[in-house]
């Protein structure tokens, strides 16, 4: 479940994953991390998609967006 969050000081909601890989994320956070972890092992993604029935493609743009995430945390 994603929190969301109230400035005390200026009273504006937001949420604690923006910014984060899982912002707007539709699929569990925990089975993203487990899906990464496993494309980190070496599984091939049309695996993960047949295992966990996400689409390859899904996977694909999930992990080169966790990608640019970590080159735009690494630069700053």
């Amino acid at each position: 479940m994603i929190q969301d969050l109230k400035c005390q000081a200026c009273r504006k909601k937001f949420i604690c994953c923006k910014h984060t890989i899982f912002y707007q994320l539709k699929t569990q956070a925990g089975l993203v991390e487990e899906i990464m972890c496993l494309l980190a092992l070496g599984v091939d993604a049309s695996a993960l998609e047949e295992g966990f029935g996400i689409r390859e493609i899904t996977i694909l743009t999930r992990l080169c967006r966790s990608g640019m995430h970590l080159c735009h945390d690494f630069n700053n």
